[in-house]
């Protein structure tokens, strides 16, 4: 933000970066409000909607060009009520646009510019348009809409009806047995896909997409095919050694813009990466390979350098750009290269490649082809590097802190700690787990998804998914009952206030919201679907609990994503991994008794896909599956199918020969 700026308007009084960044744009924009709302309707002006976030590449040079032109700002402050929106703040109303504009353009993106009749319903948008481009589809809608507001209104409802279409099920009223063999046959032609140069799939931009990994990963082990075990681990490595991953600091861009990992959009998010250091850590578990554990601690590092708050919280995102360029922080001249001390030149040179048909923007950003492991030479200049790289100015922070990502941090380091069982992991675990109750769960035990001094927003049903989700987890590695106790509770306030008992499946706004279409997120993207994150809950805690209204629940919401899942496993990943776990049987590990937690330890090492593990070191009859079972000076190991237990083994090693 220039704080030289001549102009200021509405956005000066937020606290999003995003928003924060046009506040002295000559553009009088306002922040997403009733206010808004109220403006448009008396003066009967088209609302634009202007969407993005502040790691977002083209959202600047939008802003550049078109926002902080006076001549353009003045079209818009004459014509419109601008509206800025950040969609990570509020991704209800991102929702809603990107799918106008994807039923309108057959494509979306960010930035996100939305123009929509004076109650909000949308009539046009696109993307990212270049400046003389903009000015005249301005002057269009501003004409159009004047001088015939009927074919507007006409269009808005047309568009209007085709996103309450989209992403809506209808409840199916019989519940078949899902097909083993059509989920396998689905799965298996992924397959024919696979990149097997460069790892996941053939084609480009490459996004790690991690929950679908994930699915694959489950799927490899249960159905003991080693063919896509290895591909999935071999993806990872490739990851691991490419450009996508910061091989100074750690951390994972956003995608990788080719077809190999090399070039990536830089722009790093909390959400990306806490998702894959929770697979990484998985993959560890399955191939006690050091690059997986090295990219765990080296992310985990960066994590907690860069983005942790003085509340034990993380913020969202590190931008993509440096003074004006993208990807500048990240990218080496080979003069800076060269001046590494000693005799280093010609290892770093092999080591990273350079070479003249790898560089990018005349510079070149490290990868390692060879996927070698740093020696103790690479691993002196990669200090040094990061020393050089401390000196230049750094990419902006978002500083947003949003529950559900935070969440999937949470649900990170619990995984971190079954592959590596070190109790600083865990600790960072509970802070972690202790702030987000304190700072996210209002007096009323709802969820918000922003808690900020300023401003405040209630969660979605993304923030209460993946926060029941970390919370069961934190439960699992810490034995502690409060954390299931709290999952539990906000389990019953999530289908307080947003189950929809039409179809059986949950909006992703509560039902206290105003806005003018509640949908639903059904399929899986970067992120899993908040639909199929809640089903699981609601099947974990069902077999914890042994409560069959919640088992019905979940059943249901399968039953009702079926057929599209089928249709489409690569967006709805963590449906067929959900669908996966269904069709095979329900498998517990309960251990109780003083030693619980260290046996624990060892049976983390061995990863069993779907495997739920219910334990106490104590008697504990809370839960129907420890009831009755500790026995003083014994600790116990029982194996149970469908929730029926098998007698108890006292080792580890009695139960990993067993039941292998």
């Amino acid at each position: 933000m220039n704080s030289s700026s001549k102009y200021s308007n509405a956005l000066i009084n937020e606290t999003s970066p995003y928003l924060l960044q046009h506040a002295q744009n000559p553009v009088n924009w306002l922040p997403y409000s009733e206010v808004a709302f109220e403006q448009a309707q008396k003066h009967n002006k088209l609302i634009l909607f202007s969407i993005g976030y502040s790691a977002c590449h083209w959202c600047h040079v939008m802003e550049h060009e078109s926002f902080e032109n006076e001549a353009i700002a003045k079209i818009m402050n004459q014509h419109f009520i601008c509206v800025k929106v950040d969609r990570e703040e509020r991704p209800d109303v991102d929702q809603i646009y990107m799918n106008a504009v994807q039923l309108i353009t057959g494509s979306g993106g960010w930035p996100l510019n939305c123009f929509a009749l004076p109650d909000g319903s949308p009539v046009w948008g696109g993307t990212y348009f270049r400046p003389k481009d903009w000015e005249n589809i301005l002057n269009s809608l501003a004409h159009g809409y004047t001088s015939n507001p009927v074919k507007y209104i006409q269009a808005a409802e047309q568009i209007k009806q085709g996103i309450a279409q989209t992403e809506m099920v209808i409840q199916k009223k019989e519940i078949e047995a899902f097909s083993k063999a059509e989920i396998d046959e689905k799965i298996i032609h992924l397959i024919t896909q696979f990149d097997t140069n460069y790892g996941g799939f053939i084609g480009q931009p490459k996004f790690p997409l991690p929950g679908l990994w994930k699915m694959l990963l489950n799927f490899g082990l249960k159905k003991q095919r080693k063919d896509i075990v290895e591909h999935v681990l071999f993806t990872l490595k490739k990851m691991a050694y490419g450009g996508i991953y910061d091989q100074i600091e750690g951390g994972f861009a956003r995608y990788s813009v080719d077809n190999r990992w090399h070039v990536p959009h830089f722009e790093k998010m909390l959400y990306d990466n806490a998702q894959l250091i929770e697979l990484f850590a998985l993959a560890y578990r399955v191939e006690n390979e050091p690059v997986f554990l090295r990219v765990i601690e080296q992310t985990k590092k960066w994590l907690h350098k860069d983005l942790k708050t003085e509340d034990h919280l993380f913020q969202s995102a590190i931008d993509a750009d440096s003074q004006g360029t993208e990807g500048l922080y990240y990218l080496w001249s080979e003069e800076e290269l060269m001046k590494m001390p000693g005799d280093s030149w010609k290892e770093v040179k092999s080591y990273f490649n350079i070479a003249a048909d790898q560089i990018f923007e005349k510079r070149y950003i490290l990868q390692v082809p060879s996927m070698d492991e740093p020696t103790l030479a690479i691993q002196s200049v990669i200090v040094e590097l990061l020393k050089e790289r401390q000196t230049r100015i750094k990419p902006e922070t978002d500083s947003k802190v949003i529950c559900s990502w935070n969440a999937q941090l949470l649900n990170a380091l619990c995984e971190s700690y079954k592959a590596n069982p070190d109790l600083k992991i865990r600790s960072m675990a509970l802070f972690l787990g202790k702030a987000m109750i304190e700072n996210f769960v209002n007096n009323n035990g709802e969820l918000l998804r922003i808690n900020h001094p300023k401003k405040q927003i209630n969660g979605y049903l993304d923030d209460y998914a993946f926060t029941i989700q970390a919370l069961i987890n934190l439960y699992e590695i810490s034995l502690d009952d409060s954390w299931l106790e709290q999952a539990l509770k906000l389990t019953e306030t999530t289908i307080a206030l947003f189950f929809d008992t039409e179809s059986h499946m949950f909006f992703y706004t509560d039902k206290n919201t105003k806005i003018i279409i509640r949908k639903m997120e059904l399929s899986d993207n970067v992120i899993p679907s908040s639909n199929a994150v809640m089903a699981s809950n609601l099947k974990t805690l069902s077999i914890l609990t042994e409560n069959p209204y919640w088992a019905s629940f979940y059943k249901q919401m399968l039953a009702n994503i079926y057929n599209d899942a089928m249709n489409n496993v690569y967006f709805h990943y963590e449906w067929v991994n959900l669908l996966l776990s269904e069709v095979s049987n329900s498998e517990e590990l309960v251990v109780i008794g003083k030693q619980a937690e260290e046996f624990l330890k060892n049976i983390y090492k061995q990863y069993r896909p779907y495997l739920k593990i219910i334990a106490s070191t104590e008697k504990n009859d809370d839960l129907p599956l420890l009831k009755n079972r500790y026995k003083a000076e014994q600790t116990l190991i029982y194996h149970c199918i469908n929730n029926a237990c098998s007698l108890p083994v006292e080792s580890f090693e009695e139960w990993g020969v067993k039941y292998k």
